[in-house]
Formats: structure tokens, sequence, C-alpha cells
């Protein structure tokens, strides 16, 4: 699968990674697909349950190492 958008906020904390990934998301157009990385577990639970709560489709969520890879279409 091919991402549209990179978005790697390993370096921030909630809420500034979910605030900065709904930015991001928000300026993407229906149908793109972004992957987010982040560095901890409690963020990405959140941003993943922001996105489905918002009508966006989680396709995989996979830790990687040191940081967890979410990866997202747009509604």
């Amino acid at each position: 699968m091919e991402e549209n958008k990179l978005i790697d906020l390993r370096k921030l904390v909630c809420p500034f990674s979910l605030i900065a990934a709904r930015k991001e998301v928000n300026d993407l157009a229906r149908g793109d697909v972004a992957e987010i990385l982040v560095a901890d577990s409690s963020t990405c639970e959140s941003i993943s349950t922001w996105a489905e709560d918002e009508g966006n489709k989680v396709i995989e969520v996979k830790k990687e190492g040191d940081y967890f890879r979410i990866i997202l279409k747009k509604k």
C-alpha cells in the first residue's frame, strides 16, 4: 500500500501529537491515505480512536521497534 502523506509525530507527546495529527489529516483530500508515526502506545490509541470517531478508516496499527505506525484513510 502506498501512503499519500507521512506524518511523523514521534517527537511530540499528547495532546500535542493528537492536535498535530488532526490538523494534518483534516488537510488531506477525501480518500487520501496517511502514515502516522508516534512514539508511545497512549498516543497511538488516542489518534486511532479520534480518527475512527471522525469517520476515517484505520487500516493498520503496528509497533515498529520503538515507535507505532498508524495507516489511515480519510473519509
